[in-house]
């Protein structure tokens, strides 16, 4: 039942932004290039936790975290 509870929490990401569901997590991710596609990620978290809101869910603050992945020295570090 959960699962068809939070299955509509796709609906809210488009563009580059992807999400992916598994039990009771989301995860949400993007290739970040440049200082537009780190406003595109807030973007994303922003409309989680509007969406949360909404259906009067708790995000657990203390479980999120950020993995970065790269090779790249130059590209721009960001806190969401």
């Amino acid at each position: 039942m959960f699962l068809l509870y939070i299955n509509d929490v796709v609906d809210s990401f488009y563009s580059a932004v992807h999400i992916k569901l598994y039990a009771d997590d989301i995860k949400i991710y993007l290739e970040i290039t440049d200082d537009a596609d780190i406003d595109q990620l807030q973007s994303g978290i922003d409309r989680l936790s509007v969406w949360a809101d909404m259906w009067q869910l708790t995000l657990a603050i203390d479980k999120t975290m950020q993995l970065r992945v790269g090779l790249c020295k130059s590209s721009p570090e960001a806190v969401y």
